[in-house]
């Protein structure tokens, strides 16, 4: 049940995609300028349109970054089942060497810190499992907030939130996905998702209690731009507080890409 969990991650950054246009209102927080205050922001529907067009280069845009750069990339997956607990720990590192026609990354060094690492499993379900759609479109709401500067690049701020409680559930991942909210950054020049912050409005239940339920969780990611025009996510983490039968768990996943260089 917990990996089921842990795999429907992958949905964050997918819903950071998937505006409800027509329940959006468009404001300005106080506390996020425009900047600058001359320059009008766009509007959502112009902002989730060019986001959600941008989006269906993702795996071209992936392809191109891991064909011309060299990268080492850590994670690290730790579980515990209270405060006064052990923690499993479970730690990484891989080294990307591009190859003609060829971008799989090489496995130098993995280092679990116990005999027994935690099962919790770090595949995730794929993007292609939640296709972007007028129902799914109408489960959220955007506000917009401002401007902010991200690595010297303007991004546009955005917070979102279910739109309503009764949509419909047709598999697991749609408990998760009707329960999402939080804020996102959008770079203005390229309308990728540069950083997200996401959580759940409240706890999921597995088969109405009986087997579990998710009890909190979080994903953040910050993402990259290389000079020629690539995203990465340099930073990834993603925590959940669950329960699986009588036991609670805490589950946590970071990642982080470095040593990022152009090779080719």
């Amino acid at each position: 049940m917990l990996k089921s969990i842990a795999q429907i991650l992958v949905i964050a950054p997918l819903l950071a995609t998937t505006p409800a246009i027509l329940a959006s209102e468009q404001t300005v927080s106080p506390a996020i300028l425009p900047f600058p205050t001359s320059f009008p922001l766009p509007s959502l529907k112009t902002i989730m349109e060019r986001t959600v067009e941008r989006a269906k280069l993702e795996e071209q845009n992936d392809r191109g970054f891991q064909q011309h750069y060299t990268f080492r990339r850590i994670r690290v997956n730790e579980e515990w089942n209270g405060p006064d607990s052990a923690k499993k720990r479970e730690e990484k590192i891989s080294q990307h060497i591009p190859k003609i026609g060829v971008a799989a990354p090489i496995v130098i060094k993995s280092v679990p810190s116990t005999p027994n690492p935690p099962a919790t499993s770090t595949k995730s379900l794929s993007k292609k499992d939640f296709a972007i759609n007028e129902e799914l479109l109408a489960r959220f709401q955007f506000t917009m907030l401002g401007r902010e500067v991200l690595n010297g690049r303007q991004a546009l701020v955005l917070d979102f939130k279910p739109a309503g409680k009764n949509f419909p559930i047709h598999s697991f991942k749609d408990h998760f996905i009707n329960k999402a909210a939080g804020r996102l950054w959008v770079d203005e020049d390229d309308f990728v998702l540069a950083k997200t912050d996401i959580r759940l409005t409240e706890g999921v239940s597995i088969l109405g209690g009986l087997l579990g339920a998710v009890k909190g969780l979080s994903y953040h990611f910050d993402r990259e731009r290389t000079p020629d025009g690539f995203w990465f996510t340099k930073k990834l983490k993603w925590h959940v507080d669950a329960r699986e039968f009588l036991v609670n768990k805490t589950m946590e996943h970071q990642e982080e890409m470095l040593d990022v260089r152009k090779v080719n």
